[in-house]
């Protein structure tokens, strides 16, 4: 079953690498490497982040997109795009993800 060797695949990263800790200068990219399915949760989380189905999108821009500028872009509070982020991350593999304190309270305002 698909889901099995997914879920697999991420455990055995994740136990290599550890946890992550989710701040407001985490890459798109970096989410994405570790969590494949944030994809499919981004895109449908906010109509401006529809752009992350193309995976040349996701490529170039994914290395420089951290999550305060996505914020931005999307209009969206970055505590609050972080804390659905970590709960998918949860939801999926069962991992309690570490949420850098700072960056919950900051506000999507300040991505310049």
């Amino acid at each position: 079953m698909p889901t099995i060797c997914h879920e697999k695949t991420i455990s055995d990263k994740l136990k290599k690498e550890g946890s992550m800790k989710i701040s407001s200068k985490t890459t798109i990219s970096q989410l994405i490497d570790t969590y494949p399915f944030l994809v499919d949760f981004l895109v449908g989380y906010h109509p401006k982040f529809k752009l992350l189905k193309n995976k040349m999108m996701r490529a170039t821009m994914g290395k420089m997109a951290t999550l305060k500028r996505v914020a931005g872009i999307g209009e969206v509070p970055l505590g609050t795009l972080i804390m659905g982020i970590a709960t998918e991350i949860e939801k999926q593999t069962g991992e309690s993800i570490e949420i850098d304190k700072e960056s919950e309270t900051e506000s999507f305002t300040d991505a310049t």
